[in-house]
């Protein structure tokens, strides 16, 4: 698989694990937290809803970053450029590295939640 073809997949599975955090989000806000706070007998419950609703928020401001910006645009269209840059196989061996680090990455990331680190 070549770089782009690599990063264009990347980018399309980023927006459907938004469409699932915002659904996510959603399932939290509007039952899980208020039942949460209707039941609170400690201040100490009550601010970690608070806190969860703030941590929320600043999700969704990155969030709409993700969504509002198409894939056509001039930000995600400038790391495509590499096209007039690079010949077929230069983009084929780059993609392949960048799956083997990405591979490699993704194995750091599932060992850290295992261990909890």
């Amino acid at each position: 698989m070549d770089a782009k073809t690599l990063l264009e997949q990347d980018h399309q599975r980023v927006n459907k694990l938004v469409q699932e955090l915002t659904v996510h989000e959603k399932i939290e806000e509007q039952i899980l937290y208020p039942e949460v706070k209707e039941r609170a007998t400690a201040k100490q419950l009550e601010d970690l809803v608070t806190e969860s609703y703030e941590e929320h928020h600043f999700v969704d401001i990155v969030k709409a970053e993700i969504e509002n910006t198409p894939f056509e645009a001039e930000e995600w269209a400038a790391k495509f450029k590499v096209r007039g840059a690079f010949k077929k196989d230069d983009l084929e061996d780059m993609g392949m590295r960048m799956e083997d680090l990405k591979e490699q990455l993704m194995e750091g990331v599932m060992a850290e939640e295992r261990t909890g680190a």
